[in-house]
């Protein structure tokens, strides 16, 4: 009689744990913004693309750019929301600066590849920020749309000089007329006609930049130095 002897084996793989799908993806929700000295306290809000935020333990920022921690801003804390920066107002005049948050460390979760960095400008609170109060309109052909400039109050003779960079599908003479400035009731406004020309066209677009004014000590916008029209037909 023959035997046959059966040996089984047995091995055990040892595997380490994949990664974590439900631990939060933290970022910054918007990647800059603009404030003034005056403003007191910058919030910067958070974005969780994943997981639940109160996983989380600890953040860990670093700092850089042109504005001292601790003599121009200082941290106050962060929450679930955002971080807040405490501003440090002082009373002399200076230029425009910026401060530069990464976050570096999540406890307790993980750091998003994009939107990892916020930039703040800084901006003295004796200068006056120019830039558009709306950056975004929709005009007729035949309609004349008139934009206000963000300065202090104005009176005749106090612009010393502006320039403008118009860009856009639309075409100047055929589309829109001249676009000029004013000053009317303190205020400082950007003037664009529409030209109807019987045409049934796609809307277009008008681009204004600013490019440059020059009054007293007031610093163009990095942000809201730009606006685009809609120009729609009225045929």
């Amino acid at each position: 009689m023959n035997y046959m002897l059966l040996f089984a084996s047995i091995f055990v793989i040892s595997c380490e744990d994949g990664p974590d799908n439900s631990s939060p993806i933290v970022s910054f929700e918007t990647f800059s913004q603009e404030v003034s000295e005056a403003d007191d306290i910058i919030f910067i809000p958070f974005s969780i693309n994943r997981g639940e935020f109160n996983l989380v333990t600890d953040l860990q920022f670093t700092f850089s750019g042109t504005s001292i921690l601790n003599t121009d801003y200082e941290v106050k804390e962060w929450t679930r929301d955002g971080l807040y920066l405490n501003i440090l107002d002082d009373e002399n005049w200076e230029q425009r600066q910026t401060i530069v948050i990464t976050l570096k460390k999540v406890t307790g979760g993980e750091i998003s590849l994009i939107d990892n960095t916020h930039t703040v400008q800084l901006v003295d609170d004796d200068v006056t920020i120019i830039g558009f109060k709306i950056l975004n309109a929709t005009i007729k052909e035949s309609q004349i749309f008139k934009t206000t400039i963000n300065l202090t109050p104005l009176l005749e003779g106090d612009i010393i000089g502006s320039s403008l960079y118009i860009t856009g599908s639309a075409s100047p003479f055929v589309d829109f007329e001249n676009i000029g400035t004013l000053i009317e009731n303190g205020n400082f406004y950007i003037i664009v006609k529409g030209i109807e020309d019987g045409v049934v066209e796609s809307p277009e677009t008008i681009i204004i930049n600013i490019q440059n004014i020059s009054h007293g000590n007031a610093m163009l916008s990095n942000i809201t130095n730009e606006l685009t029209l809609t120009l729609t037909i009225t045929d």
